[in-house]
């Protein structure tokens, strides 16, 4: 078989998210798709003229000046399974003017319950990988020489609560995927980055829960925990020796440094083994299920999804964000005295509240939301530097439980916990003044 992608020389149709591809003479337009999902088929015709009605005008003119940008040379068959499932392997060169790429893709269709229940099969059985973009934007990316990691795209205009859903965890899943297989060549920033996008669909999820089909979405929520715990120890440890360990060193001497020298080794190690740990846990087939439920979840949603045609997304994100906000500020007017353990849970309320708020600021009013999104933002940060002193002194005391170069170390960790109470010492003001004036915008 033979596919041939066709766009204008700027890339026209590809930055509004779709795909025209040509084969056997008939032409295909495609929308953009999610991980793991083929695009969705707008129409086909005989040329591409025959398409200009499924475009807006600013894009239909594209049409006039395409040029084939990418093609795939390979073979394509289906195989029927049980329970009216069936599985397409294709394979192939896709190649660019400047650029060849070997793939293989697996293609399920068939009743939600069989390609759910094969794909898991299929994830604990082969080491799958669910590619983060669909395969017009694959060849796309080929032929632009695109490396980077995905780009959030604005919600429609009258999206549903469903399809803005679909598109929001959609976009956190690509980001999870692109940085677990970055993490290889950029260890730290790959590390942060699934934090972050691992926070995104947790968040996200727990928001559209009520309006998502179960056990599926249950059994995400709960698969993603385990990550979770791989990721926080390495990131924890890549902050204490790239930000916290340097900050102390650029404060003070050649001395200083030095000082610090012995109780970094014993980090460094620490932050291997906890390295380790991550990587075993991203080649294990818990991970690839993980990737495969979510990737079925987001194709079967639309379908399945427990929610009416009248719910408009505005009104389910209004609400939403009401009932964290209102939950957050239950905590009542004082909590810069409240236990440590307090604050850091009433951290990571602010932090999803943030996420959720920055989910939803798209079909929010933008004034408001800008505002509200500084308050919680501000908070957040001086909430996360409290949180980094008591972090540091975890830290510290499992280097000091280690065992080794426990002598040497003994100077440096007194100077890091010092300079890390220092740091903190005006923390609990901070919070004070920041948790009145998310108050005051709430009240």
């Amino acid at each position: 078989m033979r596919l041939v992608w066709h766009d204008t020389a700027t890339g026209a149709l590809a930055s509004h998210g779709l795909a025209l591809c040509e084969t056997r003479g008939r032409w295909r337009l495609e929308q953009r798709g999610g991980p793991g999902a083929p695009g969705y088929v707008l129409a086909e015709a005989g040329s591409p003229s025959a398409l200009a009605a499924e475009l807006s005008p600013e894009v239909a003119t594209a049409l006039a000046t395409l040029h084939p940008r990418a093609a795939l040379h390979g073979t394509q068959r289906s195989f029927a399974l049980s329970e009216g499932a069936s599985l397409t392997v294709l394979t192939g060169d896709l190649r660019s003017v400047t650029a060849s790429l070997t793939l293989c893709r697996l293609r399920l269709a068939g009743p939600p319950a069989a390609v759910v229940a094969l794909s898991a099969m299929l994830a604990a059985a082969l080491p799958l990988t669910v590619p983060w973009r669909w395969l017009a934007a694959e060849a796309m990316a080929l032929a632009n020489g695109e490396t980077g990691a995905p780009m959030r795209r604005p919600l429609p205009p009258g999206c549903g609560v469903v399809q803005g859903g679909v598109q929001l965890l959609g976009e956190a899943n690509e980001a999870l995927l692109f940085w677990a297989q970055s993490l290889p060549t950029a260890p730290e920033e790959a590390v942060h980055q699934m934090r972050v996008s691992l926070r995104r669909l947790r968040t996200l999820l727990a928001l559209f829960t009520p309006v998502l089909p179960e056990p599926e979405t249950a059994a995400v929520r709960a698969a993603l925990r385990p990550l979770g715990g791989s990721l926080g120890p390495v990131r924890d440890w890549d902050v204490f020796i790239g930000e916290t360990c340097a900050r102390v060193a650029a404060a003070g001497d050649d001395a200083t440094a030095a000082s610090l020298a012995p109780l970094l080794r014993a980090a460094e190690r620490r932050q291997a083994l906890h390295a380790t740990t991550l990587r075993t846990a991203l080649a294990a087939p818990a991970f690839r299920q993980l990737t495969v439920a979510l990737a079925c979840l987001l194709a079967i949603a639309p379908g399945a999804a427990q929610t009416s045609a009248e719910d408009t997304l505005p009104d389910f994100a209004a609400a939403a964000l009401a009932r964290r906000l209102k939950r957050l500020l239950g905590h009542g007017p004082q909590i810069a005295d409240l236990p440590g353990e307090t604050l850091h849970a009433i951290r990571l309320q602010t932090k999803r509240l943030r996420y959720a708020c920055d989910a939803f600021a798209p079909v929010l009013p933008a004034r408001p939301t800008r505002r509200l999104l500084r308050r919680l933002s501000q908070l957040q940060a001086c909430l996360g530097q409290f949180n980094d002193g008591a972090t540091t002194r975890a830290l510290l005391a499992e280097l000091a439980a280690g065992g080794q170069d426990r002598a040497a170390q003994a100077y440096a960790r007194g100077l890091l916990a010092g300079f890390t109470t220092a740091e903190v010492r005006g923390a609990r003001d901070d919070i004070a003044r920041a948790w009145k004036r998310l108050r005051a915008l709430a009240g």
